[in-house]
């Protein structure tokens, strides 16, 4: 295997941000290089919680599969406090989505937001091709 796999990964907390952002983000970074975009507040949607979301994309390669990829994922967001009430409650510590697989879109209505195709502009601002 190899690590041709181009993802793009979206985090979102509105319970303990910054710390579990930041968590969040070294877990994955030891899975993979990951280009992050800088964190930023959104209203939420779809919550019943009026909590603002911390989110932030990021940008990687991985010979990981997408079934492997969800599992670690769903993983990571329980041990930084996910449980299966959260969603009901609308307290999410953490939220890993993988909004995109190589030319995959997995998630349409997050991959439509401005602040993740914000978020890849940053990153590919950086970059002397685009990542997608």
């Amino acid at each position: 295997m190899s690590d041709k796999n181009r993802i793009v990964i979206v985090l979102g907390s509105n319970k303990d941000s910054e710390r579990n952002i930041e968590q969040a983000c070294c877990m994955l970074e030891k899975l993979f290089p990951v280009q992050w975009a800088e964190a930023v507040y959104t209203r939420p949607l779809h919550c019943i919680s009026s909590e603002p979301f911390l989110n932030r994309v990021g940008l990687s390669f991985t010979s990981s599969d997408v079934k492997e990829l969800r599992v670690c994922f769903k993983q990571m967001e329980k041990a930084l406090g996910r449980t299966a009430d959260s969603k009901q409650s609308g307290v999410i510590p953490m939220d890993i989505d993988l909004v995109r697989w190589n030319d995959i879109v997995l998630k349409p209505d997050d991959w439509s937001r401005d602040y993740v195709q914000n978020g890849i502009k940053e990153i590919e601002g950086r970059q002397k091709e685009s990542y997608f």
